[in-house]
Parts: C-alpha cells; sequence; structure tokens
C-alpha cells in the first residue's frame, strides 16, 4: 500500500484533538463536511431519481462534530481505526508520503518506527496535496515513484526501489517567512531507517532567558500569555501553496510567553526529527495548557518558526485517562514537538517559546493559568542530523499527471485574512474568506462553485469569549439540477460546558427547499 496524507492515530494527528486540546478545526472541517455532504448526486449519472436520492440524502445529514465533542478524550471510539494501537496487525510493504507543511507527516516517522514489514517513508515540503502537485514545491514525480513501488510488490519486478535509502526527507533551507510559498529551497536526503543512526540528541538547558549546554539554576520564571496569542501563528491544516494561511513573523508572537535563546551559532547543523521539552512546574489553576514552539532567529531579528507542539496538561499522563492539575503543586510533563527537517545556519540563533495560550488555533482554557519555571530545572532535546561522508541523494523523477479536465473559469478564486480589533471592547477578530471560484467543467457541463468564512474572536483577558463561526456556501449545476448549499456551524463555552449550533440549508434554483438546525453542550472534559 502507499499511505499518503494518512493519519495512524485518528485522536491525535487529524483535526480534533492536538495533543489533548481542542482544535477550532474540527469545528471547521464539520461544516464543510456539513454542507458537501448535502449537495446531490449528479443526474448525468443516476438520471430523473436525483431529486428523491437528494432529498433522502438531506434527510439524513447531521452536524459531525455532534459526535466528535461527545469524545473528548482518546477512548474506544478513536482506538477503532488508528493503526498505532497494534501496528503488528499490518505484515503488507507500506509506503507512508506526507509533506512538512501537511498536518499529517507526525504519522510517517511512527509508521516507520512501528512497522516490521517492508516500509519506506518519504516527507517532502508539500502540504496536502499530491507530491506532483506541490504547493509549495518543489514536485516530485510522484506517479512514477509510485508504478515504481506497484511493479516492485505487485510483478515482482527488480525496480531498485528498495535499494534506495528507506527514509527521504527534504530538508528545508532557511527562508524568510511568508503567508505562503510557491516553493520551499532546500535538499533532499536518504536514512537507511528511522529512528536514523545519523540523528543524535543535542540537550540544551532552559535558563533565565537562555539556551545552554549547562544548568544555571536561581531563577524563577513566570508564564501567563494573553488570550491572544497565536493570531500570527498561521492555521493548522494550511494550504500554504497559494492561500494565506502560514505563519508569519513570530516576533510579535515571543514576546507573549518565556523566551529562551542561543548564542549566535558558530556553526549550522540540520534538524530532523521531534523536538522534545521536559518540563517541571508548578501551575495555579487545574486545567492548563503549555504549546513549545521553535524558530530560527536570523541576524536582522526575522523570527521563522520551524516546529512546534502542545501539550493539555492534564493529559501529561496520556489522552485515555486525563487528571486535572493540584494548583500549586509540582507537575512533570513531557511535550514532543511536531517532527521537522530543517537547516539551522550558522549565525542565526535557535529561540524556544513557551505560551498558554494559541487563539485562534486550540480552544483556550476555562481560566488564564500562570506557571511556574525555576530556571536551569528544565530541558530541550533536539534531534541533530549529523553529517554524512558518503551521502546517498534521492533523485526523483520530473512530474507528470494526465491532462486536467477541461474547464473554463466564471469567476476567479480569491483568498483573504483579515485581522481587526475593537479598541472599545477589546475583541479581536480574525476572519478568512475563501472564495474558490465558480468552473464550467466542459465535458459534462457542470458547474461548481465555493466558498467559506472563518470568524474567530476574543476580548482580551476574558478566555470564555472565544466564539467561532464558520459558513459554507457550495453550489452544483447539472443539467435540470441547481442546488446549493449552506452550512454554519459556531462553537462557544463557559467554563464548564462547549455550545455546539449548526445549521444547514438547501436551495432548487434558488428557492429554499429544506432546512436542519441543532444546539448540543458538551461538558467539558478535561479541556
Amino acid at each position: 500500500m502507499i499511505a499518503l496524507c494518512c493519519s495512524d492515530d485518528r485522536y491525535a494527528d487529524d483535526v480534533h484533538y492536538f495533543g489533548g486540546c481542542l482544535l477550532t478545526e474540527d469545528a471547521m472541517w464539520s461544516s464543510f463536511i456539513l454542507g458537501l455532504g448535502a449537495l446531490p448526486p449528479d443526474l448525468q449519472i443516476v438520471g430523473d431519481r436525483w431529486r428523491d436520492m437528494w432529498l433522502e440524502r438531506l434527510e439524513a445529514t447531521t452536524c459531525w462534530s455532534d459526535t466528535w465533542m461527545k469524545h473528548q478524550r482518546r477512548d474506544a471510539y478513536w482506538q477503532r481505526g488508528s493503526v498505532c494501537e497494534d501496528f503488528s496487525k499490518i505484515s503488507i510493504p507500506v509506503y507512508a508520503i506526507s509533506g512538512w507543511d501537511d498536518t499529517y507527516f507526525n504519522a510517517v516517522p511512527r509508521l516507520m518506527q512501528g512497522l516490521s514489514g517492508p516500509r519506506k517513508g518519504l516527507i517532502g515540503p508539500w502540504s496536502h496535496a499530491y507530491p506532483f502537485l506541490g504547493d509549495p514545491g518543489p514536485v516530485i514525480g510522484y506517479l512514477q515513484e509510485a508504478i515504481r513501488w506497484w511493479r516492485h510488490w505487485l510483478e515482482g519486478v527488480d525496480t531498485g526501489i528498495m535499494d534506495e535509502p528507506a527514509y527521504t526527507t527534504w530538508i528545508v533551507e532557511p527562508h524568510a517567512p511568508a503567508p505562503f510559498y510557491p516553493d520551499h529551497p532546500g535538499r533532499w536526503v536518504g536514512d537507511p531507517s528511522w529512528p536514523s543512526p545519523n540523528v543524535s540528541q543535542r540537550l540544551l538547558h532552559l535558563n533565565d532567558g537562555t539556551l545552554s549546554p549547562s544548568a544555571e539554576p536561581g531563577q524563577t520564571m513566570i508564564l501567563s500569555s494573553p488570550v491572544t496569542a497565536g493570531r500570527d501563528f498561521g492555521r493548522y491544516g494550511g494550504y500554504g501553496g497559494t492561500v494565506p494561511d502560514m505563519a508569519l513573523d513570530q516576533r510579535r508572537e515571543d514576546g507573549l510567553g518565556l523566551r529562551f535563546d542561543t548564542e549566535p551559532l558558530g556553526e549550522g547543523f540540520d534538524m530532523l526529527g521531534a523536538a522534545v521539552v521536559e518540563l517541571t512546574a508548578t501551575c495555579d489553576v487545574p486545567d492548563a495548557f503549555i504549546v513549545a514552539k521553535i524558530c530560527d532567529v536570523a541576524p536582522n531579528g526575522t523570527s521563522t518558526l520551524v516546529t512546534w507542539g502542545a501539550l493539555n496538561l492534564t493529559h501529561r499522563n496520556g489522552n485515555a485517562a486525563p487528571a486535572k492539575l493540584v494548583p500549586g503543586e509540582t507537575f512533570a510533563a513531557r511535550i514532543e514537538l511536531n517532527h521537522t527537517g530543517r537547516r539551522i545556519p550558522a549565525g542565526h540563533r535557535l529561540r524556544l517559546v513557551l505560551t498558554t495560550q494559541l487563539w485562534p488555533i486550540l480552544w483556550p482554557s476555562p481560566a488564564i493559568p500562570t506557571i511556574t519555571i525555576a530556571s536551569g530545572t528544565c530541558r530541550l532535546s533536539l534531534p541533530v542530523r549529523n553529517p554524512v561522508s558518503e551521502e546517498t541523494t534521492p533523485v526523483f523523477q520530473p512530474a507528470e499527471s494526465s491532462p486536467p479536465v477541461a474547464s473554463i473559469e466564471l469567476s476567479p478564486e480569491t483568498h483573504r485574512r483579515n485581522v481587526a480589533m475593537d479598541v472599545g471592547t477589546r475583541r479581536k477578530a480574525i476572519t478568512l474568506m475563501s472564495d474558490f471560484g465558480r468552473q464550467q467543467l466542459t465535458d459534462r457541463a457542470i458547474i461548481i462553485g465555493a466558498r467559506v468564512i472563518d470568524r474567530m474572536q476574543i476580548a482580551e483577558g476574558d478566555p470564555l469569549s472565544a466564539h467561532l463561526d464558520t459558513a459554507w456556501d457550495l453550489s452544483f449545476v447539472s443539467g435540470d439540477a441547481d442546488v446549493a448549499t449552506r452550512s454554519k456551524v459556531t462553537l462557544t463555552s463557559n467554563a464548564s460546558q462547549f455550545q455546539l449550533t449548526w445549521r444547514l440549508e438547501a436551495f432548487e434554483r434558488g428557492a429554499l427547499v429544506f432546512e436542519r438546525e441543532g444546539t448540543t453542550c458538551f461538558n467539558r472534559d478535561h479541556i
């Protein structure tokens, strides 16, 4: 099999819960599926019965977050279908592929480590896209690579694919942050396995504002971030090749937490793998999370996000059985950041930043926490890929694909991201607007259209003011069928509950023919 942009853990690595924290992406994805699943079958395929089939489909449509939010911890619902529950059940050869700008790449090294049969891993610079499409590039000849894999395992043809490095990754070279990238500069490297014998751990201690090889105790550090921390972090599940949703310069964000810098590096190095932060600290509230991020800081001060991770501290002993913090009592936590492949050049600084908020990616805890850390008691473990004397550089064929479906653009694709602050109410709103335009598919005379508006609001100093509205408009014209759907999902919370409200409307030739809505309250389960 080829597992592309896949998840081996449905709870931890999808669009629902990250590090035990609720992702706003859960409701945004649910809003899309609510509208998409309510579109009709194509009358050019099913004939005149399309409308009866459509109305039957509408009657069966509901909001998926209504189910997902009933399972806020890693229970049997998420275990089902999560292959990490028992990797030994997979004996067939597996080729796992993803991209660093996707949200599913952590599954590739986990599959490489967990599987025992024949396996290969490939992580390129891409977002949630096929490697021959890129976004961002550079692209590769994925179809040729797939054929080589299938011919080796299904036809017994020696294509040489299993003689090449088992784990191939794109090491991203330094470049300035941007809302989207046509390409990520870098180079391919190949390792014989994962974990790789070419990667070792470099330990750095979290001292008073510095990252150092030796511990420097004696200082007390206080961490308490404003609820608006996270504005410039980009979007979880971004598509950064064309949509402006990637992380920006992090200098503003770096000042909203505890910051630890190395001295300017005398020698550059490659990071490959997952960095880990080991913490001992105290907290003044029973529910809190910590976000850890690593940035590459250029001599001019530009701070580029390299990788990040988060941990709901009530999940410090696992996602299945969370336990409240005891205010004032010392706790230990291990935060594993996302895997990365990144070059950190000489003359730059490496920066670790800890925050207690990441809005609008993560839903805020019920109260603003204050976390106390003693200098020299915590450390960062960096995965450093050591220079290889005889590096095997993977080579891929140029990208190929069949001709795209012929289409006529009826209206263009546009994307906008607005940030607004009402100084009177101290309420900040982030609005993402994506109009995917309208296209006519000329081979079947089908016209499709899609647009979405996601609006995330929060008031300074008040985590309970968090408010998410996510709405999709989708349209489909085929022959006599002229239909559209409008879906909206709203998420709010108080100290003890979440409230999910959704509404679905369906239109035929502009007239409303179906509507359904629902509201559900869920107890906050250690989130």
